[in-house]
């Protein structure tokens, strides 16, 4: 008997790879160039992925297979995912292994652009598949396991790098505080008030301006708390089923370190229970959040005002994304595939208020299970 099945959006998808193959994100010249660097030639002809800042690319390479990763960013904004990645190995978590180039290096420039290259990894993601319930709250477990252990690991550690995404204004472009969040917002809405005609989207938005604003304030108080009730860390800030791989008994690997940041440790927490353990209906499940949490806190300790203010931080995500789809569209004044922006935008605000309702007895829930084990905990995390 099958233990999962794939989702028909997974299916549709590779048959669209298939069937209708984009435009080649890689030139063989530029292939051949890179590899050069790493002592590596290509054996056969490349497959495409797409990343979400960034482009990558399945190579069958005289050393195997790797993963070809091209950054739309200069080195400088990759410092973090490379020593977060290197500090996994040394800690011996699974996740994808950092190809050394001839001068020893884990990227390479060529033609002023950025390269690294990666270890391939074999596995699924549980976001692709439907699994018995019984075998999904035993992955849950999995991962839950797997974010206190990669916790445990970042413990004390710094990465040479300005990567906050924090709310203490710094300069650094990649911080965005909640001012930053309010001024989109306030001035995305002047905008859409000035156009003569307007859509749903636009309309929907004028709508969601007011009690966006508030609850972005509202949510944001999580930073005010003390550092030793809310403690900061190195952080992978995307851990959801999309970037854990399995294998046939457990975890195969990590992916996706591009958001790894210092920020609050609970954000890591918060976003794996919101994607792990919730439902179609844009509720969280309180059986596998549970669980996750039980899994957790075998391996790491969290203390309970971090618990407490978990839905706090889960809905932070959400309202964020829904201002970063603003910001996207405020970058990309054509606004294509306006419908599935709405839906989008919808589907975070319903999460977002559906966790305003029931956070409170998500909360209580969690804090009464027996075993679960809260410790206070020391700041993990101080700056230079």
């Amino acid at each position: 008997m099958l233990n999962r099945i794939p989702k028909p959006t997974y299916l549709l998808r590779r048959m669209r790879q298939a069937l209708l193959p984009s435009a080649p994100r890689f030139t063989l010249e530029e292939v051949a160039s890179v590899l050069k660097q790493y002592g590596l030639t290509l054996r056969s002809t490349p497959q495409a992925l797409t990343g979400g800042n960034s482009a990558n690319i399945v190579l069958e390479t005289s050393a195997g297979w790797v993963v070809l990763k091209r950054y739309i960013w200069p080195w400088p904004h990759a410092i973090t995912e490379h020593a977060m990645l290197q500090r996994a190995h040394l800690y011996h978590l699974p996740a994808p292994r950092l190809c050394l180039n001839q001068a020893g290096q884990t990227h390479t420039e060529v033609t002023g652009k950025t390269y690294a290259v990666f270890e391939f990894v074999k596995g699924w993601a549980l976001s692709n598949f439907w699994l018995w319930p019984a075998e999904r709250a035993q992955r849950v477990e999995q991962a839950g396991a797997l974010l206190a252990q990669f916790h445990r690991a970042m413990l004390g550690f710094n990465p040479p790098s300005e990567k906050t995404d924090g709310f203490t204004p710094d300069g650094h472009w990649l911080v965005r505080d909640v001012h930053w969040h309010l001024d989109l917002v306030e001035r995305f809405e002047t905008h859409i008030r000035a156009q003569p005609q307007r859509d749903e989207l636009d309309e929907f938005f004028l709508k969601l301006a007011a009690p966006l604003k508030q609850q972005l304030t509202q949510v944001a108080k999580v930073y005010t708390l003390p550092a030793r009730q809310m403690p900061r860390s190195a952080i992978h800030a995307d851990f959801a089923p999309k970037n854990v791989l399995f294998n046939g008994s457990g975890v195969a690997a990590i992916l996706d370190f591009g958001d790894a940041c210092v920020n609050l440790r609970a954000l890591d927490v918060g976003r794996a229970l919101a994607t792990f353990a919730s439902r179609a209906t844009s509720e969280i499940d309180l059986h596998l959040s549970t669980r996750f949490l039980k899994a957790y806190l075998a391996h790491n300790s969290l203390t309970e005002t971090e618990v407490a203010h978990l839905p706090s931080v889960m809905r932070w995500r959400q309202l964020r994304n829904i201002v970063w789809m603003i910001d996207r569209l405020w970058n990309q004044p054509a606004r294509t595939q306006r419908e599935e922006l709405l839906a989008f935008v919808a589907a975070r605000w319903e999460e977002n208020e559906w966790l305003k309702s029931h956070g409170d007895r998500l909360v209580a829930h969690w804090l009464t299970q027996p075993r679960l084990g809260l410790i206070d905990q020391e700041v993990v995390w101080r700056p230079n």
